[in-house]
């Protein structure tokens, strides 16, 4: 089926469209909800004015953003520390890792997953960065297992994979041998101040796991010092003394969204639309089906009689023991309640009438047990309903003396019951529907 992609129709092409509307992101031929986020479209909005959210739903993830431009903010240190990582073969790698709280998911950069040789799961999503901007696309994610080079406590996060994270940080030399605050601490990063890479964002997900709360305040224009369970991370303006050549008038942002992917839409699209496909049966249901065609017949009366379709190695145990001890409790449940015993001996008798159950003749009362299986019952009270307020349960699911009970032992056979579907489609093909139940159909 061919649909036309700006409104859904299926009579005609995107190029024959007639309608007027077009895509409310980007204004070209094809319906808003096939929009694709991932293609860096020119904004309908200026960026001078404030972009509202994403009107479908919005998650968020991080990246690091790099802009130029003037400021006289000085200069700011990040979190960063060093981690052990668990790679494909066990082995514990250290790794860079920047702690970030404005992301909402942990990132890693494609170059540190392939040196620690994780496996890959698909996963498909746009990062959108500061000013609405389309930053990157990750269409896979890992399963990380990291510790402290302190703690031997460890930790788990998912981190999507990107291409590249952020420049390297800090962008700038400093001063630090005057900072007497950071003397004798366990530093999370003890090479804080070289300009490295950053291999791997930690994001909200895992950011507040890791705090825990206490801070050191040094002199002006020194960090701050944090301790995390990583040992004690540095953050916060400092002086410098000179900015390295490629970060001139440079700061960092970390701050993005990102939308629900178009994959995902697509996804969600056709698997409400599609016509369910036709299960093949599986073994056990075959065996069922086999059993079902070879042993029905009909009597007399005309009711129709089946074989039960036991498994062939799950045999019952005793199970009279079992039914006599849930009669004996509901004598005593009856016995407290006559409008209730009353109620329950009347089913009984109805249900002895109907040929549903007979006594057992005293000369069978005691068949061996591959013979027999006794069945426990129980009755459930409904007061809110208007027909049957009682309803009878026997119990298949009571285990026998060997811990096997009847459920267990038969095979559970293809599902009876129609599609949903196709019951929906059957509603709405005629003018008047007409719903009923069919008695004792159980």
């Amino acid at each position: 089926m061919k649909l036309c992609n700006n409104c859904l129709r299926s009579n005609h092409d995107v190029s024959k469209c007639m309608l007027s509307v077009r895509c409310k992101n980007c204004s070209l031929k094809h319906h808003t909800l096939l929009h694709d986020f991932s293609k860096n479209y020119k904004p309908l909005a200026p960026p001078s004015q404030n972009v509202p959210s994403l009107d479908r739903g919005e998650s968020s993830f991080a990246t690091s953003l790099s802009y130029s431009g003037t400021s006289d903010s000085g200069n700011i240190l990040l979190c960063t520390a060093i981690v052990k990582v668990k790679d494909s073969m066990g082995n514990w790698q250290n790794c860079r890792v920047l702690l970030d709280s404005a992301s909402q998911m942990s990132l890693i950069s494609e170059e540190c997953c392939t040196n620690l040789g994780l496996s890959r799961s698909s996963s498909s999503h746009t990062i959108i960065g500061t000013g609405n901007q389309i930053v990157g696309n990750s269409d896979s994610f890992v399963k990380l297992e990291f510790t402290s080079l302190l703690h031997p406590e460890t930790y788990r996060v998912n981190a999507l994979v990107i291409k590249s994270l952020t420049t390297n940080l800090p962008n700038f030399h400093m001063s630090h041998y005057h900072w007497n605050h950071i003397q004798n601490l366990q530093l999370a990063d003890p090479e804080f101040h070289i300009s490295k890479p950053i291999n791997i964002i930690l994001g909200a997900d895992i950011f507040f796991k890791l705090m825990q709360g206490n801070q050191i305040k040094g002199a002006k224009n020194t960090p701050y010092t944090i301790y995390t369970k990583l040992g004690w991370v540095l953050c916060g303006k400092v002086s410098s003394r000179h900015e390295l050549p490629h970060s001139k008038n440079q700061f960092m942002s970390h701050h993005t969204t990102s939308n629900f992917n178009l994959k995902n839409d697509i996804q969600n699209f056709w698997e409400v639309e599609s016509l369910p496909q036709e299960n093949s049966l599986s073994n056990e249901e075959q065996i069922c089906e086999e059993l079902y065609k070879s042993t029905v017949s009909r009597d007399d009366s005309g009711r129709y009689t089946v074989k039960l379709p036991f498994k062939p190695h799950h045999k019952l145990g005793n199970s009279k023991s079992t039914a006599v001890k849930f009669f004996y409790f509901l004598e005593h449940r009856l016995q407290k309640n006559p409008n209730l015993r009353q109620q329950y001996t009347s089913f009984l008798r109805e249900y002895e009438e109907l040929n549903h159950m007979k006594l057992v003749p005293s000369n069978q009362s005691y068949l061996p047990e591959s013979e027999a299986f006794y069945l426990p019952h129980h009755g459930v009270v409904r007061e809110e309903s208007n027909s049957t307020k009682l309803r009878v349960v026997f119990n298949g699911s009571a285990k026998s003396s060997n811990s096997v009970s009847l459920n267990e032992a038969l095979y559970t056979g293809p599902k009876l019951q129609p599609d949903v579907f196709k019951i929906l489609l059957n509603f709405r093909t005629f003018p008047i529907a007409i719903s009923a139940d069919i008695e004792k159909m159980y």
